[in-house]
């Protein structure tokens, strides 16, 4: 596989997602060099027109992104309302998947994630490349998979996986393959048939609330049932794929990081315009201080 037939795709919105944003386009041109083709797609609903999504992003991060020579897309989420709610604006995702109909393979990236190293080109050969769910995840879906595969019209794969909490405190969890839906790999032929049935099993689940006060994930389930009702030939490899890429969550836990806080810096020496973004937002001031007095695993 080779790099200029990969499109990597993450949100961008006002707010605290375009500033998430500008770090990891940093660290992706950073990591995979001037050929990469990165698009950031600007979300709305059928009520705002292109124009209005492309003007809703700050000048300063569309100036940056596009310094970077990424691409501004916007992409419309029809199951948004205005304004978008949880867990609607989660499906922004499904829909990136459809941002370069010319690539061969697209790769959607939630924005708070850093781009720390090169990724293994073979990995991106098989039709969908994955991370594994994460605990609270697969704790939500605790006795909800007959319910939720048969609400999608689906019969439930016999294959199973585990899913371990990392501190060891909680029995492990056995479920059907469940991804983590912040880093999807797609070929193109799937993609199309893949996001129709993702928005279908979505739409279903959101019916009947099958999750209730973990609704947070009727995205992520919708994606998993997804790809099994599709079939999409699947390689699921969380540790290969955190060699790569980190999914920080929220800018205190960057913060106790070491290793990727201090990458943070060094984007911010090599791309000055990506300093005057975070500045001034004090979420941030820990991880552009230099001084790290807690640490965590990788």
């Amino acid at each position: 596989m080779k790099i200029e037939s990969i499109t990597w795709t993450f949100v961008c919105q006002a707010g605290r997602l375009e500033r998430e944003a500008s770090v990891l386009a940093a660290s992706l041109r950073q990591f995979l060099g001037p050929r990469a083709h990165l698009i950031a797609t600007l979300p709305h609903s059928s009520s705002v027109t292109h124009d209005d999504a492309f003007e809703s992003i700050t000048p300063a991060v569309r100036a940056f992104l596009q310094e970077l020579g990424v691409r501004l897309t916007p992409q419309l989420n029809p199951l948004l309302k205005s304004p978008g709610t949880l867990p609607d604006l989660l499906m922004n995702k499904a829909y990136a998947l459809k941002a370069d109909p010319a690539a061969k393979v697209v790769v959607f990236l939630d924005s708070d994630q850093l781009c720390h190293g090169v990724p293994q080109w073979t990995d991106f050969a098989v039709p969908f490349y994955g991370r594994a769910v994460f605990f609270s995840g697969a704790a939500a879906m605790q006795g909800l998979w007959e319910q939720a595969y048969e609400a999608c019209e689906v019969t439930m794969p016999n294959h199973r996986i585990v899913v371990r909490k990392r501190d060891g405190t909680h029995p492990p969890i056995v479920c059907p393959a469940y991804f983590n839906s912040g880093f999807q790999a797609v070929h193109q032929p799937w993609i199309e048939p893949f996001v129709q049935q993702y928005v279908d099993c979505y739409q279903r689940l959101k019916v009947i609330d099958l999750l209730g006060e973990a609704r947070y994930f009727t995205e992520q389930v919708a994606m998993a049932i997804a790809v099994a009702k599709v079939g999409i030939p699947y390689q699921m490899d969380t540790q290969r794929i955190n060699e790569s890429f980190r999914h920080y969550y929220s800018t205190s836990i960057l913060a106790s990081l070491p290793q990727h806080s201090r990458l943070v810096r060094q984007l911010c020496q090599v791309y000055p315009p990506l300093l005057s973004i975070l500045q001034p937002h004090s979420e941030w001031d820990g991880v552009l201080s230099a001084d790290h007095s807690t640490s965590s695993a990788s």
